[in-house]
């Protein structure tokens, strides 16, 4: 019973943010250790706090990278990744796994973990 009811308080805590940003835009980065975590509850925990958002009236648009994928996916082409300063030099051949990872794989991972607890989610690539 407990449970519920700090639920319930931290629901209510929430209540004046949920009012005030009600049907405004929230863009949320989502990568770094949620993204590369083995654990699939600490990816889930982000998914539902999305479906959450939307739920209370909040428009979520997720933006997400891929860094660390993208890496090891051209090291298993056999492509070694070169930076500098910091910022991935791209070329065609990287170019074709960067758009591979990000749209096949990661976008429509995120995708189904946002549906799967109810929200509505759409691919959307750049």
């Amino acid at each position: 019973m407990q449970r519920y009811i700090s639920k319930a308080a931290t629901l209510l805590e929430a209540l004046p943010y949920i009012q005030r940003f009600r049907n405004q835009v929230f863009v949320i980065k989502y990568g770094g250790s949620f993204m590369d975590s083995p654990d699939p509850n600490v990816r889930t925990s982000v998914a539902r706090d999305i479906v959450f958002l939307e739920a209370v009236g909040i428009n979520p648009v997720v933006v997400h990278g891929g860094g660390k994928a993208i890496s090891r996916a051209m090291e298993a082409a056999g492509l070694k990744p070169r930076f500098v300063q910091g910022m991935r030099v791209t070329d065609e051949a990287t170019m074709r796994v960067v758009e591979r990872v990000l749209s096949r794989e990661i976008n429509p991972e995120i995708v189904r973990a946002i549906e799967a607890l109810g929200g509505r989610a759409q691919l959307v690539t750049v």
